[in-house]
């Protein structure tokens, strides 16, 4: 999900280009999306934001389901952690790349 058209566009257009099927990837505005819980869910904008949307995201993702979090400093890794930990999913240990991080959770099957 996404408040900027653009960005939809563009994750349509990856999509794409990457040959996934439409039917396997949903890109909606918020407003759009209801009260869904989805089997992957991955967001890629900054710290900040994903703290503050860490209930809204984290609702998001389905019993057993798998989330992927990005565009995250690495010194800010622990903090976005503590966030999700906070909303029940269990963490895996950061992924480091030239000084950004890759956090992937689940939330444990009901």
């Amino acid at each position: 999900m996404d408040i900027d058209p653009q960005a939809l566009q563009a994750s349509r257009d990856n999509a794409e280009r990457n040959q996934l099927d439409d039917s396997r990837l949903l890109l909606e505005y918020p407003e759009r999306l209801g009260q869904g819980r989805f089997e992957v869910v991955v967001a890629n904008i900054l710290a900040g934001p994903l703290i503050e949307l860490a209930a809204e995201i984290a609702d998001r993702v389905a019993p057993g389901g798998r989330l992927a979090l990005s565009g995250i400093l690495a010194a800010q890794a622990d903090s976005v952690l503590d966030a999700y930990r906070d909303q029940g999913l269990r963490m895996a240990p950061p992924q480091e790349k030239e000084g950004w991080v890759l956090l992937s959770g689940e939330r444990p099957a009901a």
